[in-house]
């Protein structure tokens, strides 16, 4: 019985797997393009940071 269950167990994970992976390559655009938005807030963040340290300074101190 062991041996049928885990049998079964690999087979279910085996599909759940395929399944994930066919769903995974059609949203890959979306979430590469809200990678892409996230990379570019942190630099802006960064940058304006970098820039106005003085002003940041007040509200992170060190």
């Amino acid at each position: 019985m062991i041996v049928l269950l885990i049998f079964g167990l690999t087979l279910a994970i085996g599909l759940a797997q395929e399944q994930f992976l066919v769903r995974l390559r059609a949203e890959a655009p979306r979430v590469k393009r809200w990678g892409g938005v996230i990379l570019l807030i942190v630099g802006l963040w960064t940058i304006a940071i970098g820039i106005w340290a003085e002003f940041f300074s007040q509200f992170f101190p060190v």
